[in-house]
Parts: C-alpha cells; sequence; structure tokens
C-alpha cells in the first residue's frame, strides 16, 4: 500500500526547504556516464545504520534543467522485486517536482538501521545514468550497494508507483545528504492513538464552569537515537480566553523522553463563564525544527447535567412519554437497548446501584439486563439494556424508570408498549442428501442395494422455522418393512434441533432378495402440521454388487439400443446435455479412451461436438454429464449415434440413436418434451412418428364402428 506520509514511530518526515544544512554527509556515487528520458529511474539501498537524511540533489551533469525528486521508504522487511514483478508496499517521504534550482533541496526524513530506502531522481525529464550494474558506496564507514531502481511511468507527473529493480542496469543519480544517529522528534497525543501537530488546536469540550478540570496530554518521543529533553511547559489563557489555568505543567516522569518512550503532563482548567475558552501550551525541547512545540486548547464552558433518554441512539423519547416497540413475538425475549445522554455541561450522576427499574407490567415480563455507568460526562452517553417477553400474542406493557441528579427530570419516566405477534414455530425439512428435499407423504429411492447385504442410509433433518425444533419420544425416527426387507435405525437425530440448523440420522436396510423392496419411515415431532413426517423408502436389490449404467436426458431414460428425438430445432446450432447415472451397487466405470468416452458416429446432416463427461468413475448413485453441441446442416431431419463404453456387464457399451429434424418431421412426436439445451421445440424419446398411429387408429375406429352396425341388426 502506497502513503503519502510516514506515520511509524521509528520514521517522521517534517519540514521540507530549498538550501544548504550543516553538519552533514554526502553518500559517494558513482560518475555520470551516460544519458536516458522518457520514464524515471533512479537506486535503493538497505541502511546499515539509524540515519536521516537531510537533502537530495540531481547533478547537472546531464542538464541543468529543474530537478524533480522522490524518496520512498520500503515497509519492514520489502525490497523491490525483479522487473517485471512490482511493489507499491512503501511509503513516500519526499517528493518535490520541478525545482529550478541546482543547489540540495532540505529533508528530515529519519530512518533506523535495515529500512529499505528508494530514490527516484531526474532533471527535466532526463536522468544522468551511471555506468551498467550495482555501485558499491558507503554510510558512515559501511557498505552499501545501490542498485537500479525505476519505474514505467513520468515522475513529473506521476507519484512513485509500481517499484522494481534491475541489478545489471544503470542507477539514475542522485546525490544523498545523511546525518548519522537520529535526532529526538517530538509528538503530543491526546488521547491515546490521536496526534496532535504543533501549532494545532486540541477541543477538551465541555467543562464546568467555576469548577476546576484536570486534564493531560502525553509527549512522545518518536526518534530512533537520542533523548528528547523538555526544558518547560507553560499554559496560559489565549484567544477568547475565559478560563484559567493554574499550575506548572510538569513531566512524568520528568525529562528527558528517551527514543521511542513517553511522558504525561496534566494542565487544570477552570472556565470562567458559560461559553467558548481557549488557553496555549507551551512545550520547550530540543528538537531540531519544532523546538518550540504549541497546542491551542479550546472548549466550552458548560451549566449542570441535562438527561435525555434516546432509543434508537438521537432519538429523544421525553420524560413521561412512550416508547412503541415492533417486532415483538409471544414467548420470545426482546432486548431493548436505550442510550442516556448527557446535555448538560456537569456530571449526570445516575442514582444508586440500580438506577433504572421496570414496573407496571401488563401481559409481559421484564427486567433490566445491564445497568448504565454511574456517571456520565458532560456531552457524553452511556446505555443500558432491558429484556421484555410478551405473554401472549396482543398489547402489552410497562413502565420504566431512571433515577438521576438532574434538577427536574428525576425520575425520568417512560411508558414502553408494543403489540406481540403469535409464538414462533418450527419448521421440519427431511432432505437426502443435504440440500435435497423430501416432502412429508413423499418417496426416496435408494441406489445400490444388494441382496442379504446391509446398506447405511443417511437422512437429514432441517429446521427451516422461527423456533426450535424438537424430535419427540425416546426415538423419535421409527421405520417399517413393507416388502423384501429388514430395516433398522441405527443412530436416531439430536432431540432438539435451533432455528436454521441440522441433525442427521442413519437407516440400515437388508434386502431379503435381489428385486424391488420397501419400508415406511416416521419421525415424530413438535412441528404443527408434519407430526409424524412420513416417508417412504425404496430400492431394487441386485443379486450380487455390480455397476448399473442408465442414460437420461432430463428425468427421462434413454434405454440401451433406443432412440432420443427431437424436432422443431431450427438449423441454428443447440446443445443437449445428458446424465450418466450409475443405479448400481459397485463404482460404473467409463471404459473409452481418456478424453472420448462418448464416441458420436454415422453423423447425416449435422455435425456434433461432445463436451466428455467430467466424471469417469461414478459411485453408486452418482451421475455425471455431457453435453453435444448440434449443428443441423441443412433444413429437415438429421440423425447420428452414440456409444458409452463401461463396465456394466450387459450394457456395454451403451448405444442410442439421435434422431432430429429442424421442424415437426411431418408428425407428431411421442415421449418427453421441452428440448435440450439450446435446442428449441419439442422432443420425444420414442422412435416411431405421428402417421403410422393416426392410420392404426383410423382402422381401429372404422371396424369398431362396423361391429356395432352389425349389431344393431
Amino acid at each position: 500500500m502506497i502513503r503519502s506520509s510516514l506515520l511509524l514511530a521509528a520514521l517522521a518526515v517534517v519540514s521540507v526547504v530549498s538550501g544548504n544544512l550543516a553538519a552533514q554527509t554526502q553518500m559517494p556515487i558513482p560518475p555520470h556516464s551516460t544519458t536516458f528520458s522518457g520514464n524515471v529511474r533512479g537506486y535503493w539501498f538497505t541502511t546499515p545504520v539509524d540515519i536521516t537524511i537531510v537533502g537530495v540533489r540531481v547533478p547537472t551533469d546531464a542538464t541543468t534543467g529543474p530537478q524533480s525528486v522522490e524518496v520512498v521508504i520500503f515497509d519492514p522487511g520489502v525490497t523491490p522485486p525483479s522487473y517485471s514483478a512490482v511493489t507499491n508496499s512503501f511509503t513516500s517521504a519526499f517528493r518535490q517536482i520541478g525545482v529550478a534550482t541546482t543547489t540540495m533541496m532540505a529533508t528530515n526524513i529519519q530512518v533506523p538501521a535495515g529500512r529499505s530506502v528508494g530514490i527516484l531522481g531526474w532533471r527535466d525529464t532526463t536522468n544522468s545514468y551511471a555506468a551498467a550494474g550495482q555501485y558499491n558506496t558507503t554510510i558512515a564507514g559501511n557498505t552499501v550497494t545501490l542498485t537500479r531502481m525505476g519505474m514505467q511511468f513520468n515522475l513529473n507527473t506521476q507519484p512513485a508507483i509500481d517499484l522494481w529493480q534491475e541489478i545489471t542496469g544503470n542507477i539514475s543519480r542522485t546525490e544523498l545528504y545523511y546525518t548519522a544517529g537520529g535526532d529526538p522528534e517530538i509528538n503530543v497525543i491526546r488521547p491515546a492513538g490521536t496526534s496532535i501537530a504543533s501549532g494545532a488546536t486540541d477541543n477538551v469540550g465541555n467543562l464546568t464552569t467555576g469548577v476546576a478540570s484536570q486534564v493531560s496530554w502525553t509527549v512522545e518521543n518518536q526518534g530512533s537515537t537520542n533523548n528528547l529533553n523538555v526544558s518547560g511547559i507553560s499554559a496560559a489563557p489565549s484567544g477568547v480566553g475565559n478560563c484559567n489555568v493554574t499550575g506548572a505543567p510538569t513531566l512524568n516522569p520528568a525529562s528527558p523522553v528517551a527514543p521511542g518512550a513517553n511522558a504525561s503532563f496534566t494542565v487544570d482548567i477552570t472556565p470562567t463563564s458559560v461559553g467558548a475558552f481557549e488557553f496555549t501550551i507551551t512545550i520547550s525541547n530540543d528538537d531540531a525544527n519544532e523546538g518550540t512545540y504549541t497546542i491551542i486548547v479550546q472548549g466550552t464552558g458548560t451549566t449542570p447535567p441535562e438527561i435525555d433518554i434516546q432509543r434508537p441512539a438521537a432519538t429523544s423519547i421525553a420524560d413521561g412519554g412512550t416508547d412503541t416497540v415492533s417486532g415483538t413475538a409471544a414467548s420470545v425475549a426482546t432486548n431493548l437497548t436505550y442510550t442516556v445522554a448527557n446535555q448538560g455541561g456537569a456530571d449526570l450522576l445516575l442514582s444508586g446501584g440500580t438506577p433504572v427499574t421496570v414496573s407496571t407490567l401488563n401481559n409481559c415480563t421484564a427486567s433490566v439486563t445491564s445497568q448504565p455507568a454511574g456517571t456520565v460526562a458532560g456531552g457524553a452517553t452511556t446505555t443500558f439494556v432491558v429484556s421484555v417477553t410478551p405473554s401472549t400474542a396482543g398489547a402489552w406493557s410497562f413502565t420504566l424508570q431512571a433515577a438521576s441528579n438532574d434538577a427536574n427530570e428525576n425520575p425520568y419516566d417512560i411508558n414502553v408498549s408494543g403489540t406481540a405477534s403469535a409464538a414462533p414455530q418450527p419448521e421440519i425439512d427431511l432432505q437426502r442428501p443435504a440440500g435435497t428435499s423430501l416432502a412429508d407423504g413423499g418417496t426416496d429411492t435408494v441406489w445400490g442395494t444388494v441382496a442379504a447385504t446391509p446398506l447405511n442410509v443417511t437422512w437429514v433433518i432441517e429446521n427451516q422455522g422461527s423456533a426450535a425444533l424438537g424430535l419427540t419420544g425416546a426415538t423419535p425416527v421409527t421405520v417399517t418393512p413393507v416388502s423384501n426387507c429388514t430395516v433398522s435405525v441405527t443412530t436416531q437425530p439430536a432431540a432438539t434441533v435451533s432455528i436454521g440448523a441440522t441433525t442427521n440420522f442413519i437407516v440400515s436396510v437388508t434386502a431379503s432378495a435381489a428385486g424391488a423392496w420397501s419400508f415406511t419411515m416416521a419421525i415424530a415431532n413438535d412441528d404443527a402440521d408434519e407430526n409424524p413426517y412420513n416417508l417412504t423408502v425404496s430400492g431394487s436389490a441386485q443379486a450380487t454388487a455390480a455397476a448399473e449404467i442408465d442414460v437420461l436426458r432430463g428425468a427421462v431414460s434413454i434405454a440401451d439400443g433406443g432412440t432420443d428425438t427431437m424436432t422443431n430445432t431450427g438449423t441454428a446450432p443447440f446443445n443437449v446435455t445428458y446424465t450418466i447415472f450409475n443405479q448400481g451397487a459397485q463404482a460404473l466405470n467409463l471404459t473409452g479412451t481418456a478424453g472420448s468416452e462418448v464416441v458420436v458416429s454415422g453423423t447425416s446432416n449435422c455435425s456434433v461436438v461432445v463436451t466428455q463427461p467430467a466424471a469417469t468413475s461414478l459411485a453408486s448413485g452418482v451421475g455425471t454429464t455431457f453435453m453435444l453441441a448440434i449443428t443441423p446442416s441443412a433444413a429437415g431431419g438429421f440423425s447420428f449415434d452414440l456409444s458409452i463404453a463401461n463396465d456394466d456387464a450387459n450394457e456395454n457399451p451403451y448405444n442410442f440413436a439421435f434422431s432430429g429434424n429442424t421442424t415437426t418431421g411431418g408428425g407428431t412426436s411421442l415421449g418427453i418434451g421441452g428440448g435440450g439445451g439450446g435446442g428449441g421445440g419439442g422432443c420425444a424419446a420414442a422412435t416411431n412418428t405421428g402417421w403410422p398411429l393416426l392410420v392404426l387408429l383410423a382402422t381401429l375406429a372404422g371396424l369398431f364402428a362396423m361391429l356395432r352396425l352389425r349389431r344393431a341388426r
């Protein structure tokens, strides 16, 4: 992330001026070699010791035009990545553009040891290049390596962004001037975490007129090397005045303040009259550029306490008024949070250990679950919480009282009322698998059973209601065999299911012999209209475990050796999706060539592109899909054959034909309707067309009429 200024304890940027500073050292840089115009370049390095960068200057070897420089400090542990990767994990510590001078531009950038610094600089739009490659220089006697750094932008119009390095490239030359070690850096804080700049205003809020109030400030040394020496602190009225400031503020602990440490001081403030007041704090210290640190303190002299109760916050409820509560339900607790605001100046005292009480309850129970703070400063707030539970549906009410030292609103009374709706109800839903609902009174087909072999089946119960769902009795789930099976509940569900939650139960079913089997299930619960929740469970057991392939379009099976017919497709390309489903007890494997499991052949008047199934091994009861992208070549009939190689013992390969017509095909299609994928119009799973059927029906009608005529005679 790019930051516009340094706000780090170990890194501070202060004033920027143009000129020369004393007691500075220039970091050696390589000589000028060539020039480059276009995007800005520079260099980066890692500081070996704590330094303060006191100035930068672009040499005039390439041109004497205006100089532009930006200094960035990389985040801890970050260095520029090799081009073409980039980073923005740095802070811009200094940026000056188009400065028409050939002298040094002064800075004050404190950098701790081990941090990486990047410098971009040129004159006009021309870089002064050194010879290619890294350059070894020194800072405070320590070897430092300068490495080429740049960005693919014009520095004059774009602040530093997307920085990179090239170890073998030319660095762009910018002189750097520094001092080793960091000067002290003062910072004043109030409240915790909030800095107050020298010369800025700090508002201390409302203070009671005629009463001395104590306010404290914290002095912090953000320097990394030297102690901050505070030689004196004074406070005196300024501006509108209207206050007395007494005592001689002193630091605690006493000066000096070590690097990274802090100390505090306190001022006694007494507003003279109601209204604004102001005074100035002056802190004398040895910060190089903030030796006289001033803070303009402002506030307001205020009057006695004034209670106001609100719900929601900022919405006042008058003393003696009414608070109408919406959204309550019978037998359900509702928590009401009230705000107590002190709109006066002096502290508001909420009397006793339980200043808020409830009384005169009608069709409800109510209690204060959280009392407010005992003292509320002028302009401040506190909260309390009341829990109310309507007894039955309909109107309810109670009286709320708050005791305080407000002169004319003690106690503060509020009539709280509302109308409760009927009590919430649970709502049971049975699912298998999770997320697939099975209707009360419905059916569920279980795949993969084998004669004389137990199979565990898991169902999910979800509570979709607005109250907890109870599953009643010691064994809420009961099962009863209907045909060809034995069945038992091996794991019962939890007795209680909270709102939106689920619980599972497991049933073990064993088919007695190969063939169809079924049983019924009942779930006892406290759902008002689905108790018990009934389900018929059925399946067809195999004699021995084997794979059993089935191919479907939509919910309709297409027999092995059958035909899937679609009409009214039009001539535009369309898509048809099929599902390969394993009805057997063993995994079904698609054994064709990888990536060509579904094979299309014999295309007539069309082209077909297959999107192969995602899975080639299907567990029992699992399906996968494949898609055909079909493009009729011309109007009229079209067709092709499909073949799916697999390890089903008696349906390998699984073959079926596809017959289509861009129009109705001159007849009526039988079977499924709808159309597949992007295709339009009706479709059929039968192979015979409408005309033969109509001829047959006409013949039967004639024979039937002749028979009736003979009988009439």
